[in-house]
C-alpha cells in the first residue's frame, strides 16, 4: 500500500509540473514554489509538498485544481496523458460544476462516474458534509444532481441552497400543498415550509431555499 501511494503522488506531482509548464508558470528554480502557491491559495509548505510528491491534496483540492487548469481527474493524476486525445476512447469526460464553500468551478471527470443519459444534462457536483442524509448519502460521498430538474418532485432528494449553505434533502409535497424538507438520519429533524419559500436562484434572497438540481448519482470517489 505504501508503494501504490509513493506511485500516486509521484504521478501526481509530475502530471502537475507538467500542467503548471503548459501553462506558463516559471520553471522549479525561477519561482514556482511561489507562484503556485500564489495560484492556488496555499502556503508553500503545501505547495511544495505538491510538487515534489511528498503529499497529495484531499479530493476537494483535487477536483478545483482540475478547474484550475481545466483537465480531467485522470490526467491530474498521471492516467492518461495530458490533453492525449485518445484518452476519451478509454473513458470519456464530462463538465460538471462543481459546487463548495470556496467557491463554484466548471471541472471535468470521467463521464462513468454518472453514466447513462445523465452524463449529457447539465450537471453538479458536492461534497456531503454532515450526517443528515446517513443511510441514502455519507460524509465525503460526492453527488451528482441535475441543474435542469428543479421542479419538486415528491420523495425525490435534491441539492438546496439554503442561504450561504449548500444542503441535500429529500422532499415531500404534503396534501395542503406545504413542503416537507427531510433528513433520512431519523436523529435529525424535518421541517416543514411554504412552497413560495422555494425560489429559483435568480429570484432568491437570503430567507429562501434554492432547489439547485434533483440528484441522479452517487459516489465516494476515494474508493472510485
Amino acid at each position: 500500500m505504501k508503494l501504490l501511494q509513493q506511485q500516486t503522488r509521484r504521478a501526481f506531482a509530475l502530471a502537475l509540473n507538467e500542467l503548471l509548464d503548459r501553462h506558463g508558470v516559471p520553471a522549479s528554480n525561477h519561482g514556482r514554489l511561489q507562484a503556485f502557491a500564489r495560484l492556488v491559495n496555499r502556503p508553500v509548505s503545501t505547495a511544495h509538498r505538491w510538487l515534489s510528491g511528498a503529499g497529495m491534496p484531499d479530493i476537494d483540492d483535487l477536483l478545483l485544481l482540475c478547474g484550475v487548469f481545466g483537465c480531467s481527474l485522470d490526467e491530474l493524476l498521471g492516467r492518461f496523458p495530458i490533453g492525449n486525445e485518445a484518452a476519451g476512447n478509454i473513458d470519456s469526460t464530462t463538465a460538471v460544476t462543481y459546487f463548495s464553500e470556496f467557491g463554484d468551478v466548471v471541472i471535468n471527470i470521467p463521464s462513468s462516474f454518472i453514466g447513462g443519459e445523465e452524463a449529457t444534462r447539465p450537471t453538479g457536483v458536492l461534497r456531503v458534509a454532515g450526517h443528515e442524509m446517513s443511510g441514502y448519502a455519507e460524509p465525503n460521498d460526492r453527488v451528482f444532481f441535475d441543474l435542469s430538474d428543479i421542479e419538486i418532485r415528491s420523495g425525490a432528494v435534491f441539492a438546496l441552497r439554503i442561504g450561504s449553505s449548500l444542503a441535500l434533502r429529500r422532499l415531500r409535497v404534503r396534501l395542503d400543498g406545504r413542503i416537507d424538507v427531510l433528513c433520512d438520519n431519523p436523529i435529525f429533524p424535518a421541517e416543514t415550509m411554504s412552497p413560495d419559500r422555494f425560489k429559483r436562484a435568480e429570484l432568491a434572497t437570503e430567507h429562501d431555499v434554492v432547489i439547485m438540481g434533483r440528484v441522479i448519482a452517487k459516489l465516494n470517489l476515494e474508493s472510485h
